[in-house]
């Protein structure tokens, strides 16, 4: 319980997924991509973003923007890559 109470507890808890996420964001998301996880993760519901806030959060509509640009580098960089195969090919 010792751990629970470290982990779950003010400072610890948020250095805690900041440092998490440090590892797999890139630096200028973590604090959003932090928040937006707090504000979900509340055990009071009456503190608890909504389904609806939580779409509505900022970090997360910029994030999805930024994966539908990579999805669309993704498939332009695919269709260039098989026209490329197939006037050599």
């Amino acid at each position: 319980m010792k751990d629970y109470h470290a982990a779950t507890s003010g400072e610890s808890y948020a250095s805690t997924i900041e440092a998490s996420l440090s590892d797999v964001l890139h630096e200028d998301d973590v604090v959003g991509a932090a928040a937006f996880i707090k504000a979900c993760l509340r055990m009071d519901p009456e503190k608890r973003v909504s389904a609806k806030e939580a779409s509505e959060n900022e970090w997360l509509f910029l994030w999805i923007l930024h994966v539908k640009e990579m999805i669309c580098i993704c498939y332009t960089m695919k269709v260039t890559c098989v026209a490329v195969q197939t006037t050599l090919g």
